[in-house]
């Protein structure tokens, strides 16, 4: 069990500064660390969050939307963002999917 325990934790910016918004974005850090050293380090990503501004908008629904149309340029813990269902896809679903989180239906 005691390799799963840490000293502490701070979460970063992507530029790994230490964060301090309003919300928990997607592209934050979560930083663990034991003995004052970092021992682990998780890449954040907010289901339906796809452009990092930690509030799911029709922005985000317009990324994501010209990531499945146009080009396929959501990368990283952006791109689990966008793959609403889970399915380790992009598709027409996961729009439709944000569109209803969005709306509350």
């Amino acid at each position: 069990m005691d390799e799963f325990l840490s000293d502490s934790f701070e979460l970063l910016d992507n530029d790994m500064s230490v964060y301090s918004g309003k919300y928990v974005v997607t592209g934050s850090v979560v930083a663990f660390y034991r003995g004052g050293q970092t021992e682990e380090l998780f890449w954040v990503s907010v289901l339906g969050d796809i452009n990092g501004d930690g509030v799911i908008t029709a922005t985000d629904c317009l990324l994501l939307k010209r990531n499945t149309v146009v080009s396929d340029t959501l990368r990283g813990a952006f791109r689990y963002a966008g793959d609403i269902d889970g399915n380790g896809k992009i598709s027409a679903i996961d729009n439709l999917m944000l569109k209803r989180m969005l709306l509350g239906i």
